[in-house]
């Protein structure tokens, strides 16, 4: 076998451009809130560059939050909701199969089950159903007898599976955090903050970010407790947040401070069956990096190589001993996916040395015997390694 050569990055020299201090501004800062120089200029720098917004960004609070009455198509998705509640009909929640999908998906369902809602929820398979809201889903929900469908972390693009349903009398509600199309689905309501005419102040919500924020509104039209529904459910909007890799600025920001914390100390037996088999320790302070790096993989893995589904019945059961077996099904599974994604990534690096196309603008490479749910992981991987665009598949006779 040939070696796997070290390939430098291909790049020009690097440019370093410093900003000029504006010592005036970080003077304010540190009069006004007390704070060492070298806080005050990173404040500055990265444009909290004045008292109230530098305290804000320091010290977060339950207040920062914005009014969910200001997310697109709100009054319409939860009178649709409320509607369904008060008229005993099925609703019917369709997810997606990463941590965000799984996450939103358990937030609507204890959620709205809590307020009095009927709910069929519907975790998608990776390799059998696909990405997205699709017609088998559809009839699916009519079968059942749902009259609301209810998408979350999914839909912004399903312009044909919505028009099915229409068809057959179902209402369906989207809720999404994707890019938006040049024409939205014929919906009941779309609620989804990258909208050309959203006026919600801020558009980098997760799918569980856009699931916990309807969910709030709904919270505040039934006049429950916002606080305790913010200590209740941020534990499932953090994992999506951090997990699908947003920016933590602003509510993401707001989500990962609280959530973290209310992570730590959660009663869902799924989550602390799930933290146990990660190796966290009882009430141990959590940073981002535990669910990026031991909560997040294993969760993820569920849905890249089985069915998304175990995830999802581990963030909603009560039952101690169903959510002790559960949370090993996802560690026996996180195992199986890095043993897999190690020989998958051998046998990719040894390939692309032997065909030389770590000499090549490009790399392409497939292989039948390689998993769907990880060639995405691969070519990664080979990016890492080659500094190179890659193209990593297999083959589904």
């Amino acid at each position: 076998m040939a070696t796997i050569p070290y390939v430098p990055p291909i790049s020009r020299a690097a440019r370093w451009m410093v900003s000029v201090p504006n010592l005036e501004t970080e003077a304010l800062l540190m009069n006004e809130l007390g704070i060492p120089k070298i806080v005050a200029r990173v404040l500055v720098q990265r444009g909290f560059d004045t008292p109230e917004t530098a305290y804000k960004f320091l010290n977060p609070s339950f207040d920062d939050f914005h009014s969910p009455e200001l997310l697109p198509d709100y009054v319409p998705a939860v009178a649709a909701i409320l509607q369904a509640r008060d008229q005993n009909e099925l609703i019917y929640i369709h997810g997606d199969y990463d941590v965000d999908g799984v996450s939103s998906s358990a937030i609507l369902h204890r959620f709205l089950t809590a307020i009095g809602c009927r709910v069929h929820t519907q975790i998608p398979h990776r390799m059998n159903d696909g990405y997205g809201l699709n017609l088998s889903a559809v009839n699916e929900a009519h079968a059942l007898g749902a009259k609301l469908m209810l998408t979350c972390d999914c839909g912004i693009g399903a312009i044909e599976e919505v028009e099915h349903a229409n068809s057959l009398g179902l209402r369906v509600v989207i809720t999404d955090h994707h890019e938006v199309g040049p024409v939205l689905p014929n919906a009941v309501a779309v609620v989804n903050p990258h909208r050309r005419d959203s006026i919600y102040p801020f558009d980098g919500l997760s799918g569980a970010g856009v699931a916990f924020k309807l969910c709030e509104g709904l919270c505040n039209e039934l006049r429950l407790k916002v606080d305790e529904y913010y200590r209740r459910y941020l534990d499932l909007a953090v994992l999506g947040t951090i997990a699908d890799v947003m920016p933590l600025l602003d509510e993401n920001r707001l989500i990962a401070k609280f959530g973290l914390e209310f992570l730590s100390v959660s009663r869902k037996k799924g989550l602390q069956s799930l933290m146990r088999v990660a190796g966290i320790r009882d009430s141990e302070p959590l940073k981002a990096g535990k669910i990026s790096f031991q909560i997040g993989p294993r969760l993820n893995a569920v849905g890249r190589i089985a069915d998304a589904d175990i995830a999802f019945r581990l963030l909603i059961t009560p039952n101690e001993q169903e959510a002790v077996k559960l949370a090993r099904q996802t560690d026996e599974l996180n195992l199986k996916r890095r043993e897999e994604q190690e020989r998958m990534t051998a046998s990719a690096l040894q390939r692309v040395v032997d065909e030389g196309q770590h000499e090549r603008n490009v790399i392409f490479i497939v292989d039948p015997s390689w998993h769907t749910g990880i060639v995405g992981i691969v070519a990664g991987k080979l990016v890492d390694r080659f500094h190179r665009p890659s193209f990593v598949g297999t083959i589904d006779e």
